[in-house]
């Protein structure tokens, strides 16, 4: 890898607006560390969600938002690890990691690369330790979860893991449209403060992508609906807004072999589930 003092552009706004638990070291003091960490995710909700976990956990970050970005910015700098989602575009996680491997060989340098899949099947994780990554995390990960694997690759600058306080829940109630046990798993709290810039994140990345999914569904293009769907449906996992979640994955599973009427059903379905989980998410972030 080449020299240490490229450009602070990649650092993430999202990650900036976190209420760190945690005191955060500056980038070039993490980068001194070796525990400097970069995220290749294309998610903007997803971007945010582990931006502010990192930031919780004491981590600092730079993020990309395709593979062929992220093996340029790896290049850059000696970063102490790399989480990357499996299915970024222009260059996939796996292909991300083959060539970060390949331009390793000789250099006496392993970086650990873990691998962010949204797929549970234990085929996947063959897949990911079989293109060099090192370990995986099943999204949305929670904030314990996340916490063990980079203790496993990463140690704190004082040699111990990082310490992850119990989050305080409300007590079970009826079903929601937003999963609260779940988020503060994945967030570490559900105050205003904490939900409100997940909202707008959401808000904007699900608006988006739903758009997208209503033109794929006038121009009657399969390949773009299954992508708009795996999008929104990547969004709403990582805010615990379960129902939307399955709605949308029915639509992936189903963009390629449904009929359009069937599909259209669908896409009712998800908007009406689309407006309860904001308007819930909404509430819980004081707006």
């Amino acid at each position: 890898m080449g020299p240490t003092d490229s450009p602070n552009e990649t650092a993430s706004p999202e990650a900036s607006e976190a209420d760190p638990a945690a005191p955060l070291p500056s980038i070039e003091e993490a980068l001194k560390q070796g525990r400097l960490i970069f995220v290749a995710e294309d998610n903007a909700t997803n971007r945010m969600q582990v931006g502010r976990q990192l930031t919780a956990l004491g981590y600092q970050a730079e993020y990309a938002e395709d593979g062929e970005a992220a093996f340029a910015l790896w290049r850059e700098k000696p970063y102490g690890l790399v989480l990357t989602d499996c299915h970024i575009p222009s260059l996939d996680g796996f292909d991300l990691a083959r060539k970060i491997r390949d331009a390793e060989t000789g250099a006496g340098t392993r970086v650990p690369i873990i691998a962010l899949t949204a797929n549970t099947l234990v085929a996947e994780a063959e897949r990911c330790l079989g293109a060099g990554m090192d370990d995986y995390l099943v999204k949305p990960a929670t904030l314990r979860d996340l916490a063990l694997v980079l203790g496993r690759w990463l140690p704190r600058v004082d040699g111990n893991s990082p310490a992850v306080d119990p989050v305080s829940r409300p007590p079970d109630g009826p079903k929601h449209p937003i999963d609260v046990d779940m988020l503060a798993d994945l967030l570490g709290g559900t105050g205003p403060d904490v939900v409100a810039p997940v909202f707008a994140s959401f808000e904007d990345s699900l608006g988006s992508a739903l758009r997208d999914l209503s033109q794929a569904l006038a121009a009657a293009d399969r390949v773009a609906l299954k992508r708009a769907a795996h999008l929104a449906s990547g969004s709403s996992s990582s805010v615990g807004a379960e129902d939307l979640t399955e709605a949308l994955r029915k639509i992936e599973a189903g963009a390629l072999s449904l009929d359009w009427k069937r599909l259209e059903d669908l896409r009712g379905d998800v908007t009406r589930k689309a407006a309860s989980a904001l308007a819930y998410l909404e509430a819980m972030a004081g707006r």
